[in-house]
């Protein structure tokens, strides 16, 4: 297992990591002290440093997580050679592609979260899937909430999958919401603290965007909007009528996708359910805004890479800002959830506490979702079986 990490940080530094014989533009350092001497893999300051200050103590951490993965992560593509060794060498690759900034520095506590994530059983009774009837909005549709695993190239090992669906003689018809992509952990108060990582529009979601069904549930969702735009800044409200140029956009909780919206605060009632109320966002992976950066400054064409960069660049900043305006948002209609810190100010997370959650939120479809949803769960059988385990 020690020559297999070698081998990762060695390729890493070069910025091209081979598993399975396909080449994956994943780069950092890293520096590794042993004993009394300190073994470096460096070849492009641009890339963050992994600094390994126990390399005992790594190597023991890294090996339970391994274990532990190798049970727990369900999905790895196809490898063709050494499947076991692919799957291992994907595994200590992408625990550094997910990876936080701080993770870099001390990377104990990554590998400890990590193995926390893939225990964590918190929203099993949820992997079947339920079914929620609504009342008041989206033509009665249902909620359909299912907890799945994911990809080992994704950011963690669960995610809540979230949609609307309606029969309508005898048709049935699907509108896909954005899943929720988190992992669960028990803090030193022995609480769980939920970290959330995306809220991302599945790829088949465009092949449900050409139906009635779908095109009804698109103008509904744009309600949400409802109220909000006259809530915001002067600064922005003159921005978005084009009065005046002030050279920079302005902070502001209408530019954000109200599907997005909507699956947050179905995901914020299933914590509520749990009596969870510390939230972790997670904005920034260094090394995966890195792997695109590295693709760009490969491209032969300099027209070409400057394009990719522009667009790596705007891609990163719909990942973070648009992301945490969600959140944003979310206070503005939920009264309880409460944003106490910012991404890099104490910690690189946006830090948010849910307090006395008021079920009276202002607006009557999240009002209705919402609490259709926390009314179902508090009395769910499914939910009862799984706590009483």
């Amino acid at each position: 297992m020690e020559d297999l990490l070698n081998e990762v940080l060695k390729e890493a530094s070069n910025g091209n990591i081979i598993i399975d014989g396909d080449p994956f533009p994943i780069g950092f350092n890293s520096k590794i002290y042993e004993e009394n001497k300190v073994i470096s893999y460096k070849k492009d300051d641009n890339f963050p440093v992994l600094i390994i200050k126990n390399k005992k103590l790594f190597f023991i951490k890294l090996a339970n997580y391994l274990s532990i993965a190798m049970d727990k992560v369900k999905k790895f593509p196809n490898f063709s050679k050494d499947k076991a060794r692919s799957k291992l060498k994907t595994l200590i690759t992408y625990l550094f592609v997910n990876a936080t900034s701080e993770d870099f520095v001390n990377p104990l506590e990554l590998i400890d979260r990590n193995i926390s994530f893939l225990k964590d059983d918190t929203f099993d009774y949820l992997n079947q899937g339920i079914n929620i009837p609504l009342q008041n909005c989206f033509d009665e549709s249902f909620i359909s909430i299912k907890n799945t695993d994911q990809s080992v190239f994704m950011e963690t090992n669960h995610k809540i999958n979230i949609s609307l669906f309606k029969q309508i003689n005898d048709e049935y018809f699907k509108y896909i919401l954005p899943d929720i992509s988190y992992g669960i952990r028990i803090n030193a108060n022995n609480e769980k603290v939920c970290y959330i990582y995306s809220i991302i529009n599945p790829k088949t979601k465009l092949k449900e965007e050409k139906t009635r069904y779908a095109k009804k549930v698109a103008r509904e969702l744009y309600k949400l909007n409802y109220g909000v735009f006259e809530a915001e800044s002067e600064e922005y409200k003159n921005y978005k009528m084009g009065k005046g140029d002030i050279g920079y956009y302005p902070e502001n909780i209408s530019d954000i996708s109200p599907s997005a919206l909507l699956s947050l605060s179905i995901f914020i009632s299933l914590l509520e359910t749990e009596d969870i109320k510390n939230i972790k966002v997670v904005s920034f992976l260094p090394v995966r805004y890195l792997s695109r950066e590295i693709i760009a400054q490969r491209q032969i064409n300099q027209a070409q890479a400057r394009t990719l960069h522009e667009r790596n660049n705007e891609l990163q900043r719909n990942i973070t800002d648009k992301f945490l305006r969600t959140f944003e948002r979310a206070t503005f209609h939920i009264n309880g959830i409460k944003i106490n810190s910012y991404p890099f100010l104490n910690t690189e997370f946006m830090e948010i506490s849910l307090n006395e959650i008021n079920h009276d939120i202002k607006n009557i479809i999240l009002n209705d979702v919402y609490n259709s949803v926390l009314n179902k769960l508090q009395y769910s059988t499914l939910k009862n079986h799984h706590t009483s385990l």
